[in-house]
């Protein structure tokens, strides 16, 4: 019988909103909060090299967040996020924690960051792939990922909709390709990204039209995330009857509200426009942190020539907003 199981990620893509400086106890806290709350899957930060701050949900070892985690026992599962290409996998010890890894790389790092998956799985540790950009891949691209991906056997293979540009119908027109022919033991993840507003509709659009598949959902407090956010945490809950809405509440009232609602309008505007322009969402950042105007950044946008738009490309930025 399918499953559907969330997974919180206010720790990790919220991070991008307050460069991850939630504080040491509040970060206890929210991950005691959102346990109790019972979420399936917390995702607490990243896995990287950095020096460690424990103020910070950026992590440089394992050790660093098992202190973290709750003593009593939670069904909640913990995760963690890599970039791939960040963190040396001769780094990372074998798991000995049932911490979840989340590989995350861009389609040209494709096969290294699959080999570097199969060493994690090697070390014992359950993953989810997240290939960035997944509406990028043709057909054949993604039919040959998701044969690789299933001779790995991971926890979960995950769409990603990094730059919130999908709407329904591509999104079942992915699903249905993904789930034709990856292996049925595998959980399919949802990550979106709000920038066209559409993360809950189209959440609801593909739970409904999975007949068979195990999904796990992203989504955040309040969609605190990257650009525009993700799915809203409080809004999908509401669905179901499995998870403690109160605790929600409470932890966005204490600890989420006073970060997100200093966000500006034209910062939710400016990622908006990124994704109708299919755009990486740094073109998006690199304006607003020169403070561009709406109509500006989206004139600037028009210029971005087409072969541009997956990857940021500092240099092609900095020569078109600068004749602006």
């Amino acid at each position: 019988m399918k499953k559907i199981q969330l997974l919180d990620c206010t720790l990790r893509d919220g991070g991008y909103i307050n460069n991850w400086e939630f504080g040491f106890d509040n970060i206890k806290e929210i991950i005691f909060n959102l346990s109790s709350a019972n979420f399936d899957f917390l995702e607490c930060g990243f896995l990287k090299p950095d020096t460690y701050n424990k103020n910070k949900t950026i992590f440089s070892n394992l050790n660093q967040l098992l202190k973290l985690l709750p003593n009593k026992n939670f069904k909640t599962k913990y995760a963690l996020m890599i970039n791939y290409g960040e963190v040396d996998i001769n780094n990372i010890n074998e798991n000995d924690s049932n911490i979840f890894l989340r590989v995350a790389f861009k389609k040209y790092q494709l096969k290294d960051a699959l080999v570097f998956v199969q060493q994690l799985k090697e070390k014992n540790y359950n993953i989810f792939i997240n290939p960035m950009h997944t509406d990028i891949y043709s057909k054949d691209e993604l039919l040959f990922l998701l044969d690789s991906v299933n001779e790995i056997k991971p926890f979960a293979f995950s769409i990603v909709d990094t730059i919130g540009a999908m709407d329904k119908e591509y999104i079942l027109k992915l699903y249905n390709v993904i789930n034709s022919n990856l292996s049925n033991n595998i959980s399919l993840c949802f990550h979106s990204h709000n920038n066209l507003g559409l993360s809950y509709s189209n959440t609801l659009e593909l739970i409904k039209h999975n007949n068979s598949r195990n999904l796990v959902i992203d989504c955040s407090l309040m969609g605190m995330g990257r650009c525009a956010g993700n799915l809203a945490a409080e809004k999908i809950v509401s669905i179901f009857n499995l998870y403690d809405k109160e605790i929600i509440n409470k932890t966005i009232d204490k600890y989420i509200k006073p970060i997100y609602n200093t966000v500006s309008r034209r910062y939710k505007e400016a990622y908006l426009l990124s994704a109708k322009h299919k755009l990486h969402p740094n073109y998006a950042k690199y304006l607003i942190d020169r403070n561009f105007s709406i109509n500006k950044i989206e004139k600037t946008f028009n210029l971005i020539p087409k072969d541009k738009k997956d990857d940021f490309d500092v240099k092609i930025i900095e020569k078109i907003s600068s004749l602006k």
